[in-house]
């Protein structure tokens, strides 16, 4: 009985790694192409994120995505949702440290946002401290940064490192007591927009950029159009596949002092 189970859950797909997309730099979820872009809830859920039409950051026009959480209880009751499609894949060697969005809180309860990741055969991470989301109505951007400085380990044995060369799944969520992977049952609404994968240059993931950084980028540099060797992510500050003069601009701007 027991390996008829097995098997049954390994036809289904519930035992096999999930296969990591190709997370890239620059690449925004704006929602502008009327769909929810992969995010959910899960299929049980009866509160699956929508697409709504009119009333992101730039206002008339400017789709965005809502999740609601009814509290209590059950699917659905958890300010939570998540994404195993474009937000999977090998951040390190995409340089994605950093994700940020437009975020706004349209329920009567101030909500405390993170991000979790999972690795694709287990390990899970999430956000250290909360992004304080004020029920106002009004959209702020918020940051989440993906070092160690800002990450805490929230089950299984991976590193950090482990996880983000093989995300297989990104989450949102509001959690008020420390990095989870649940979120908290709550009603509330959420708004979100332009989450965005951005690359700080900081190369050595220790949560800043400095000259350590400066000496993992420097042998990237090859030029305009000479393609991102190995382990360069990082220095494609400008997300343009290269590493070149602006790219060595914006980094200097990021280091201590700079410009």
């Amino acid at each position: 009985m027991k390996s008829s189970l097995l098997l049954a859950l390994a036809v289904c797909g519930l035992l096999m790694p999930r296969t990591a997309q190709a997370v890239a730099c620059g690449q925004v979820d704006d929602f502008e192409d009327g769909t929810t872009m992969g995010w959910t809830e899960g299929p049980i859920s009866p509160n699956q994120p929508t697409n709504v039409a009119n009333g992101g950051p730039s206002g008339v026009g400017d789709n965005y995505l809502r999740n609601f959480s009814s509290g209590g209880v059950g699917a659905g009751s958890r300010m939570v949702m998540f994404n195993t499609l474009q937000w999977a894949g090998d951040y390190l060697a995409a340089g994605v440290t950093r994700i940020e969005a437009d975020m706004a809180n349209f329920g009567a309860t101030a909500l405390s946002m993170r991000i979790a990741i999972e690795r694709n055969i287990g390990g899970r991470y999430g956000s250290t401290n909360a992004v304080a989301l004020p029920a106002d109505g009004q959209w702020h951007r918020v940051t989440f940064d993906l070092t160690s400085a800002d990450l805490s380990l929230i089950s299984g044995l991976a590193t950090l490192n482990d996880v983000l060369a093989n995300v297989g799944e990104l989450r949102i969520l509001s959690a008020t007591a420390g990095p989870t992977w649940q979120g908290d049952a709550i009603v509330a609404t959420l708004g979100v927009d332009n989450i965005t994968a951005v690359v700080v240059g900081d190369c050595d993931v220790d949560g800043d950029v400095d000259l350590d950084d400066y000496a993992d980028f420097e042998p990237c540099l090859r030029g305009p159009g000479g393609g991102l060797a190995a382990g360069c992510g990082c220095a494609d500050l400008d997300c343009d596949n290269d590493a070149d003069l602006r790219d060595f601009a914006a980094l200097q701007i990021a280091l201590p002092g700079g410009p």
